[in-house]
């Protein structure tokens, strides 16, 4: 089942918008807003892309989030990876863009648990619908993009998580085997 859904997705031609965001910039560390196509589908994922402004080759780290349906406003918070010589990307899984208003993200969010019971639970009852499944691989398709970039030194690549996400972290060591190390809190 699941080589039939990373198959689905691994060999896709990579669709990625990626804008520099020049407020969440160091002298020493870059940070962009990325946007990822995870199929052939509607689902994307969002995150911050941290990393080092120097020219050189990185370990990569992929930190999917803990639970809820909630979006990453606070991109700074983990600047000092990229000041510590690694590209991290802080993602969240609902294709939610973080630059919506609070407001917005509110209604989304209400809107959606009000529709589908909390998604931990929609689609249960079939695997081949279950929410999670295009987020575990959005988390394979994250990970494929941080070890495309150039910057990446070709043989480190983590992921990281608490709470749910230390679940996507064990999940996504688990499914792609170029993950190096896998850090579940």
């Amino acid at each position: 089942f699941w080589k039939r859904n990373i198959d689905e997705v691994k060999d896709l031609p990579f669709d990625v918008e990626s804008r520099l965001i020049e407020e969440y910039c160091t002298p020493t560390t870059l940070c962009y807003l990325v946007r990822i196509n995870v199929d052939k589908t509607k689902h994307v994922v969002y995150g911050y892309l941290t990393r080092p402004r120097a020219e050189g080759k990185y370990p990569v780290v992929l930190c999917p989030p803990g639970a809820g349906i909630k979006t990453i406003k606070e991109p700074m918070r983990h600047i000092y990876y990229a000041q510590n010589n690694f590209v991290r990307l802080e993602m969240e899984i609902h294709g939610l863009n973080p630059e919506i208003s609070n407001e917005t993200f509110k209604e989304i969010s209400n809107a959606f648990n009000a529709k589908n019971n909390g998604y931990l639970e929609n689609g249960l009852d079939n695997r081949d619908n279950y929410y999670m499944k295009h987020v575990y691989q959005g988390c394979y398709r994250a990970m494929d993009y941080l070890m495309s970039l150039d910057c990446w030194d070709g043989k480190n690549a983590a992921v990281q998580g608490g709470s749910q996400g230390g679940a996507l972290a064990i999940i996504t060591a688990a499914l792609h085997p170029q993950v190096t190390l896998c850090v579940a809190n």
